[in-house]
């Protein structure tokens, strides 16, 4: 059976990660600081094909201990910090988790000759544009998340350039959304409003995301470990971008209820690009991942938070 390292597997993409590895029939190990997750987040999967690890990718001692031990067939590496908010205000300690944690997974990858790694990138990448972004479009971060995941990108092709024998594939998220968020993005931030009333304080609300169900996400990643594809870099989102005001009127829609949306300035941001969204035609023709419709990744959220009956 081959085992596949898993680094932020408490995390909210991890965790459907780890339950679709284990699917497999193969040995998962979890790598993770719980600094978002926790370790009771993958209760519900413990067997004796699942190992939790508590460690900091910052360390490369540890790092390379778990590699060492593990010697895994593959590695997912999803640990990072992602909430814009926060990485723009602590841009140091993202460099450091972002880029020269991924720098430790790297060295220790190679030394230990793993075979397959994917790595999670962000739609953030590219230069804003009003149309759906391609895989080839030029990149252009607008943030410290996105440059800390473009460096990422490149700290891999040189890796490869330098003769390493793992063979790398890039996943360039857009915005994943779902059940068991660990961020105070928009969706939870809304969800925990709604328990609140009516009333809805939000920030910026016309620029448009790409909204990618959180399972579909963790089902692309699997496919792109055990897939052929080779120093690819490939989007995984739904292809289509909905403003706030969008996501508003269609959970009143689910919920029957009628809310009343207030701008809030402390959540409004001075910059934001007015639309990301994802060409997703390599997704659907490489990998066979046909994305969930909004209504049902906004139906298992609103459920997941008690805010439809389950």
């Amino acid at each position: 059976m081959r085992t596949i390292l898993v680094t932020g597997g408490a995390g909210f993409i991890g965790v459907p990660t780890v339950r679709r590895l284990l699917d497999t029939d193969g040995d998962v190990v979890v790598f993770d600081n719980f600094s978002l997750g926790s370790a009771e987040r993958l209760a519900p999967l413990r067997c004796s094909r699942l190992k939790v690890e508590k460690g900091d990718l910052r360390d490369p001692a540890a790092v390379a201990s778990i590699m060492d031990e593990v010697r895994p067939f593959g590695v997912v590496h999803l640990a990072a910090l992602h909430f814009l908010p926060y990485c723009a205000d602590h841009a140091a300690e993202t460099v450091a988790v972002n880029v020269e944690g991924l720098q430790h997974v790297l060295d220790a990858a190679a030394r230990v000759r793993v075979e397959r790694l994917v790595f999670t990138s962000t739609g953030d990448v590219y230069v804003p544009a009003d149309e759906a972004h391609h895989e080839s479009d030029p990149t252009g971060p607008s943030s410290v998340y996105g440059a800390s995941k473009l460096l990422g990108e490149w700290l891999i092709q040189l890796w490869r350039r330098a003769g390493s024998p793992t063979v790398p594939v890039i996943a360039r998220l857009f915005n994943v959304a779902g059940p068991g968020e660990t961020n105070p993005h928009l969706l939870p931030d809304i969800c925990r409003c709604l328990k609140l009333g009516d009333t809805l304080r939000l920030g910026n609300r016309q620029p448009r995301r790409d909204y990618i169900f959180v399972e579909d996400v963790a089902d692309a990643l699997v496919r792109l470990l055990y897939s052929d594809l080779a120093d690819a870099t490939m989007n995984i989102g739904s292809g289509r971008s909905w403003s706030a005001d969008d996501l508003v009127a269609r959970i009143a829609s689910l919920t029957r209820r009628t809310l009343v949306v207030e701008t809030d300035p402390l959540k409004t941001r001075t910059s934001d690009r007015p639309d990301l969204r994802a060409d997703v035609t390599m997704m659907r023709e490489l990998l066979g991942v046909v994305p969930t419709s909004l209504d049902e990744l906004l139906g298992a959220l609103l459920k997941s938070e008690g805010l439809l009956p389950a």
